[in-house]
């Protein structure tokens, strides 16, 4: 038997459960209702997915477009009968009229690019109550691994919702909030999902206002959680209090191994903050620092910092302000460090010149294999 992960929610309880059974046994209509209990055990109800499914097929052959759409979900998931893609992909096209598809758009298994577990929220829908019940729903009826609701406009309301839904699942391990309107109160909400989820591996918070004040929130979960190994934060005006906060965090959270800081003006005194950090931790694998505003000084104590650091693998210093003075410690670099894989300085200004140094150093390190100049 399947067995989902259980939500209440107030639109599912107990009488409501009751009264949906009832009915059924008296021959009414109710079936994908009580489908719905059956599936996710709320309300009291004992999960059974085989029944779940039997009350659905009865109501797709009734034109039951709601059951049409949680049955494609059935089908898709091998949840109460084989797997199925191909009537998955038929019962989805089938439920047009539920509204579902004007909010949600399915990858399906046959989609190698998403995977199995992945679900994609559209912005489409400017109904953003409709939108997080659908959501909720969801995350009940199917084990999704990634949940991305990039461009949303969830806004700190939307986004708060969210977390709430998190914070007892334990399938999802992506979370993409990508431009959202994240604000400060958003990013405690956040925060307070990475202090109680223990399952999310991977989180995109590009393109949103979390802000320095936002960004001290996020840092004091980090410190004590032990499961999230991705996040980005591009692009959200962290400046240099919010690089601090990062630091400070990560010279005690030893499970991060992906960092992206693109486009948050951190400047030469948020890259000597990290070049510090970059001392310190031993778990950081790839760091993104591009479009900083990042000129010689920057660049230099970062180079500085990893001539002594042997975990870091990629590192992106692209879009920036370094010259020739930090051309010449990066070539120091290339030479020296052998734990780099990957290396990015587009677009900075140091020219030709700079460019041939760089890629005559580059000829004594047998192991950076990418280097884009």
């Amino acid at each position: 038997m399947y067995c989902l992960d259980v939500f209440i929610f107030a639109t599912m309880s107990s009488e409501d459960y009751k009264e949906a059974l009832e009915a059924v046994n008296a021959g009414d209509s109710k079936k994908t209702k009580l489908a719905w209990y059956l599936l996710s055990g709320c309300g009291g109800a004992e999960v059974d997915a085989k029944r779940a499914v039997a009350l659905l097929e009865e109501r797709v052959k009734a034109g039951d477009e709601e059951a049409m759409w949680m049955l494609g979900i059935c089908c898709q998931f091998g949840i109460g009968l084989a797997e199925d893609i191909e009537r998955a992909e038929s019962l989805y096209k089938q439920s047009g009229d539920w509204k579902i598809p004007e909010t949600i758009n399915f990858i399906l298994l046959s989609n190698s690019r998403a995977g199995k577990g992945y679900l994609r929220i559209k912005a489409e829908e400017p109904d953003l109550i409709e939108k997080l019940l659908l959501l909720e729903k969801l995350l009940v009826l199917a084990p999704w691994n990634t949940l991305d609701l990039c461009f949303d406009k969830l806004k700190d309301a939307g986004v708060s919702r969210v977390c709430e839904l998190l914070m007892r699942n334990t399938s999802v391990t992506s979370l993409n909030l990508r431009d959202n309107g994240i604000g400060v109160d958003g990013a405690i909400k956040i925060s307070e999902l990475l202090a109680n989820n223990t399952t999310l591996t991977e989180l995109n918070l590009s393109r949103n206002n979390v802000g320095e004040e936002g960004t001290k929130k996020i840092c004091e979960s980090l410190v004590k959680n032990t499961t999230l190994k991705t996040l980005d934060l591009s692009y959200n005006h962290l400046g240099v209090f919010g690089a601090d906060s990062i630091c400070q965090c990560l010279k005690k959270n030893q499970t991060l191994t992906s960092l992206s800081l693109r486009g948050d003006y951190l400047e030469n005194e948020g890259a000597t903050c990290l070049a510090e950090l970059l001392l310190l931790n031993s778990s950081l694998k790839m760091l993104t620092v591009a479009d900083n505003g990042i000129k010689d000084d920057g660049a230099v104590a970062i180079c500085e910092a990893l001539l002594n650091n042997s975990t870091l693998t990629k590192l992106s210093l692209a879009d920036n302000q370094i010259g020739m003075k930090g051309v010449t410690k990066i070539c120091e670099l290339v030479r020296k460090n052998s734990a780099l894989r990957d290396l990015t300085t587009l677009t900075n200004p140091f020219g030709q010149e700079g460019a041939e140094m760089i890629k005559e150093a580059l000829k004594s390190n047998p192991t950076l294999t990418s280097y884009l100049l």
